[in-house]
């Protein structure tokens, strides 16, 4: 503020009022403290829940003003306009109330205190009377919901829009500084950009999309402003409807945040759903292959994320201990233990499994069962009860505390990993399928549906291709180094082209695809057990020829032009057909 006006005073040389600024021995436009203290008492506003947050602010806001003055230049005011400096008071501009939370939240006076409850239109009558803040300005607290007092949440929940799923506190704040601002006025914060694709950012997508509030973002991307690892974004909104958004983003593989480079675009936001920020071409190119495909998870498919124990430590043992019977040990399924095309456990470890299949369902053993048929594996459990019963959530005290979809991970064909920079889905063997616990740390699995007509080998190979790689980037999450979340929320709604499998010419680039991803899954294995140079190239030469024609098949499933190949193509260097060694 008072940069600004130093330089229209400046630049207005002959509109200066004498108690605004003057002119000092060295030549050189000063502004009055007077005009400093105006500025404080009426441009300056702030509230936080912390009194002593408050203090400092005020501080800082009157050592603010008093930068650059000493004895000489104050002398020189009280000459110049026969007033000494004051200090202007400020417990009216910069105030100690709970933002989010007014006086309507209870009717007992004890529980208001408690909150520190305040209404905005009460503590500034004048500013809210008349529209509002003509700029508001923040970072808010990035915390999530849980932990949070049962009649708060409840509070949250009836009294803000952003308030929905697993939501985080910041998203109350975006609404509430949207609903504080002027019909002209300007918005600005820093806050994570996870709101854009996440369920939990439905609500505060859908008020900022009916407000037409956004004016433009700028998105880090994987840059860390911050030294806690939280992906962030400059948030602004405008008092007027907007009909397009500016979105700019970072550019990959930069590494220091002062050289961060943007890509800057307008889109349009019409929708609630997670916010693609694609250019033209590519938001046509997404629709279009919406519209010629099915969500994987409408093929029909399941997938569900690994299982969690809770207490690694008592659970785990070393492969071939002899001091817990076999039958109630699986293999756990690591991130590690799979890749692009390649199935390989390493087995090191084993997992007490305390489930049985029961009636066409996994239940837990009953007490009596694990005691009198598994003695050993008993011992282990109870000698650990107290500690196991202190986690945060289980069924039975000796069973997981996320026991996700057994029955489904028994006859799951598909494996894939939680974070991925490029098509790493496995295919696990038919006859290694029920053997393994997928481990939430591993990632997912996916069963397609015999009811689909595909193969699992199919499904594979679009999803292990360039182009749906490509989507899943528009989709999910994106981190540091290019790593992309591959929850169900995101890899779910993957398009998986429709196909005929009645007309031959369906059926037939079908069975094309699936002799290609067979080929992969004979050619993969044997590239990694290929002892001599000679080998390995000749091999990896094969690969490579494979994947491409993978791509090139999977274009012309999905009927993709020239364009829209080089498009895809040009988002960034194809993934390689093989893992590095």
């Amino acid at each position: 503020m008072m940069e600004h006006h130093l330089r229209w005073f400046m630049a207005n040389s002959d509109k200066r009022r004498k108690e605004d600024c003057y002119v000092d021995a060295a030549g050189n436009v000063r502004l009055t403290t007077a005009l400093k203290r105006r500025i404080l008492g009426n441009n300056i506003h702030g509230v936080d829940i912390d009194a002593q947050a408050v203090e400092v602010t005020q501080l800082s806001l009157y050592l603010k003003m008093l930068e650059g003055e000493n004895r000489e230049t104050l002398r020189l005011q009280t000459e110049l306009f026969r007033k000494e400096p004051l200090l202007p008071p400020l417990d009216k501009n910069i105030k100690c109330f709970n933002s989010l939370i007014a006086s309507d939240f209870s009717l007992d006076p004890a529980e208001l205190i408690r909150v520190n409850a305040g209404d905005w239109d009460v503590q500034f009558p004048e500013i809210m009377q008349a529209g509002g803040f003509e700029a508001v300005v923040g970072n808010p607290p990035y915390v999530r919901i849980q932990g949070f007092p049962t009649e708060q949440i409840s509070y949250f929940s009836r009294t803000y829009k952003a308030a929905t799923g697993n939501y985080d506190l910041y998203a109350n704040f975006i609404e509430k500084g949207l609903a504080l601002l002027s019909p002209g006025g300007e918005f600005g914060m820093i806050v994570p950009n996870k709101f854009f694709k996440t369920d939990y950012g439905v609500g505060l997508r859908t008020k900022l999309r009916e407000a037409q509030a956004v004016s433009r973002i700028v998105d880090f991307g994987f840059n860390q402003v911050f030294e806690a690892t939280t992906y962030t974004c400059l948030l602004f909104l405008s008092g007027k409807p907007q009909t397009h958004v500016e979105h700019a983003v970072a550019k990959a593989g930069t590494d220091s945040l002062s050289a961060i480079q943007f890509v800057s675009h307008k889109v349009p936001l019409r929708t609630d759903e997670p916010w693609s920020f694609a250019n033209e071409a590519a938001s046509g190119l997404l629709a279009k292959l919406s519209s010629r495909s099915a969500r994987l998870l409408d093929l029909p498919a399941e997938m569900s994320r690994g299982s969690s124990t809770g207490d690694d430590e008592t659970f785990m043992v070393q492969h071939g201990d002899a001091l817990i019977e076999k039958r109630i040990l699986r293999t756990p399924l690591f991130a590690s233990d799979f890749g692009r095309y390649a199935f390989q456990p390493e087995g090191e470890w084993q997992v007490i499994y305390p489930y049985r299949e029961d009636t066409g369902e996994v239940r837990p053993l009953k007490l009596s069962e694990l005691k009198n048929e598994f003695p050993k594996a008993f011992d282990r459990l109870s000698v650990q009860s107290e500690r196991l019963k202190k986690r945060k959530q289980y069924r039975e005290w000796y069973a997981y505390s996320a026991a996700r979809n057994l029955k489904l991970h028994e006859g799951a064909q598909i494996a894939v990993p939680l974070l991925a920079d490029k098509g790493s889905f496995a295919l696990i063997p038919k006859n290694q399928r029920g053997k393994f616990c997928p481990m939430a740390s591993g990632g997912s699995t996916i069963t397609v549906d015999p009811q689909s007509g595909y193969s699992p080998e199919f499904v594979l190979g679009l999803l292990n291709s360039r182009l749906l790689f490509w989507v899943l980037r528009s989709l999910s999450n994106v981190f540091r180094g290019g790593w992309i979340t591959c929850t169900k929320q995101y890899f779910g709604e993957l398009p998986i082209v429709r196909l005929d499998l009645a007309v031959s010419n369906d059926k037939q680039l079908h069975d094309r695809l699936v002799s290609l991803v067979d080929k992969m899954l004979t050619l993969t294995p044997a590239w990694r057990l290929a002892k001599s140079d000679a080998e390995k190239i000749t091999l990896r030469n094969a690969l490579t020829k494979t994947d491409r024609e993978i791509d090139q098949l999977v274009y012309q499933l999905y009927g993709l032009t020239a364009e829209e190949i080089a498009l895809v193509e040009g988002a960034g260097s194809p993934p390689p057909a093989v893992a590095a060694d």
